[in-house]
């Protein structure tokens, strides 16, 4: 039975992969397409170019940094002591190796994102979300993000 598994999630995550692939290379076949119509053919090698720098390297970028660029700040125990315990029992229960760091972001728009790998995550939050939702549903919303 755990050899069944197995070979289960192997195919789940090609075919993830390949799906991805598709999705990348159109996007791609959209992007060669559209550069050559506003600014020529010569375009199309420097755009395949700046997107392969690009997802060489976005692995590398610091979650911090991201978060620097919507001005967020990270929340302590003082300022948001709710939302900290429920992050912690959430990452409690998925088992994570560490609890995300959880920034507030200053903006009207409802929403949240986690980013980071291993030992560097984050999660993001909006002041429009936390006015918006109730506990309930901001458990919800940070279950999902925890699960990312």
């Amino acid at each position: 039975m755990a050899a069944e598994m197995s070979v289960n999630l192997m195919r789940h995550r090609l075919r993830n992969w390949l799906q991805s692939m598709l999705l990348m290379g159109g996007m791609l076949g959209i992007l060669s397409v559209s550069a050559a119509l506003l600014f020529g053919p010569g375009a199309v090698p420097w755009l395949i170019f700046g997107l392969g720098m690009m997802l060489l390297f976005a692995p590398q970028l610091s979650p911090w940094l991201l978060m620097r660029m919507y001005r967020a700040r990270p929340l302590s125990r003082a300022n948001a002591p709710a939302l900290l315990d429920i992050v912690e029992e959430l990452a409690r229960r998925a088992e994570l190796p560490r609890v995300p760091v959880v920034f507030y972001i200053p903006t009207s728009t409802a929403n949240a994102f986690a980013t980071g790998t291993g030992e560097n995550i984050v999660i993001g939050v909006t002041d429009g979300l936390l006015r918006l939702l109730d506990e309930r549903e901001l458990v919800a919303v940070l279950a999902h993000e925890v699960s990312h």
